[in-house]
């Protein structure tokens, strides 16, 4: 993009020059809807590569979109079973494809999302599950 440089009382100003936009956003009401419509635009992309930890000589397992999207409605309807509807859930572990597929179930309708990082003192691990009253942790 060709833009200008100008210079007024001593502060540079860059100007933009108006014409067509080059991508034109898609409005969403919630965080919900713009991610199941990103995984059902991208059905068949690659979503995850996870390392095989018992074989880990290079070998590695690819989730497409439509796999992940699946598991994640399985997931959220299980919990769904286990009526946690409207609950506060959380999350309690180390980085990991579980972890992501945890989040993502609750996170679409199910209810509250709280992730706690798996290196926080026990003492700080307890205090948020007392302030959050959660009702289940992963």
């Amino acid at each position: 993009m060709i833009t200008e440089k100008t210079k007024t009382n001593g502060v540079v100003s860059e100007i933009i020059p108006k014409g067509p936009k080059i991508y034109e956003g898609k409005k969403y009401n919630d965080t919900r809807e713009a991610f199941r419509d990103s995984l059902e635009r991208n059905n068949d992309h690659l979503a995850f590569k996870l390392k095989d930890k018992i074989q880990s000589e290079g070998k590695y397992e690819e989730i497409r979109m439509s796999q992940y999207m699946r598991e994640i409605n399985v997931v959220g309807a299980s919990l769904l079973k286990l009526g946690k509807k409207d609950k506060k859930i959380g999350i309690y572990s180390e980085n990991s494809y579980n972890w992501v597929l945890a989040h993502a179930s609750i996170i679409f309708g199910l209810g509250v999302a709280v992730p706690m990082d798996a290196g926080l003192p026990k003492e700080e691990v307890s205090k948020i599950i007392r302030r959050a009253e959660l009702d289940t942790i992963f």
